[in-house]
């Protein structure tokens, strides 16, 4: 009797004191946009700077101070340069990998509906965790490339197309990892040059690039030719307007279009 009673006592003066204690406060969050056919470049509030290419959100805390951890989410493409601090590792979320930086610059690109993601590392050293890979934490070094395979179980080998053997790899391997350098007598990076308004495209479907000049050019792309989705483009796009673009891209593979209030279509 006597301990059920010091333990019924013990659980009042708990409770008692759980409820006096203050509420703990959630940290309000900030999300910064950058609008399709725009680019975006702030501060985080440690000091960290941050580049957005068009179409992308960043999520992050108002502060940092009351995390060990300071963490942001990211959906779309952005440059980091992060400010080190070794007491407050810095983390950044995406749909497909989590990114622990070690005192870098480096580009992201994780957009939620594409098949991969990709990390390219400037300077320094980041950690890549891929999701689809348990216990698994890649270190790149600089100049290197790791594109992570958001869904291989969603991207069939098929006999003929020229992915086949990649995505046959990438059932075996969730990741690859690569060396980037600007082309020969050129000195931009393409995973970069985004950021000095270029648009850079290799071997690109002509599918995939549509979507990358609708957010771009904040427009909209539809193709009545489908066969002219998975023709392979490579080129740039430097200060071009859409019609101006579209028409380069015709000297490559011939097609019609028609631009009306904002939307193309590819004929």
């Amino acid at each position: 009797r006597f301990s059920a009673a010091a333990a019924v006592l013990l659980l009042l003066v708990a409770g008692y004191w759980f409820v006096q204690q203050p509420a703990l406060e959630a940290v309000p969050m900030k999300t910064i946009t950058a609008s399709h056919g725009s680019r975006n470049h702030f501060l985080l509030p440690d000091g960290s700077k941050v580049w957005l290419n068009a179409g992308t959100t960043v999520t992050y805390p108002v502060s940092f101070e009351k995390d060990s951890v300071r963490r942001v989410w990211l959906s779309g493409e952005a440059y980091f340069e992060i400010r080190h601090d070794e007491t407050h590792p810095f983390l950044i979320h995406t749909p497909q990998m989590d990114i622990r930086d070690l005192g870098t610059a480096f580009n992201i690109k994780a957009w939620p509906s594409d098949e991969t993601a990709e990390a390219t590392l400037i300077e320094g050293a980041i950690e890549v965790k891929p999701k689809n890979a348990a216990d698994v934490a890649v270190l790149t070094k600089p100049n290197e490339k790791i594109v992570v395979y958001a869904a291989p179980e969603k991207q069939p080998a098929q006999a003929g197309n020229a992915d086949a053997a990649i995505r046959s790899e990438v059932i075996q391997q969730p990741f690859t990892i690569s060396v980037v350098a600007p082309q020969a007598g050129d000195s931009v990076l393409a995973e970069t040059a985004w950021m000095q308004d270029i648009l850079v495209f290799q071997n690109e479907t002509f599918e995939d690039l549509a979507v990358r000049m609708e957010r771009w050019y904040d427009i909209t792309i539809s193709f009545e030719n489908e066969s002219l989705k998975k023709i392979r483009l490579n080129g740039s796009f430097v200060n071009e307007t859409v019609e101006q673009a579209l028409q380069e891209l015709q000297l490559i593979r011939p097609f019609t279009y028609q631009i009306e209030n904002g939307r193309v279509v590819i004929k």
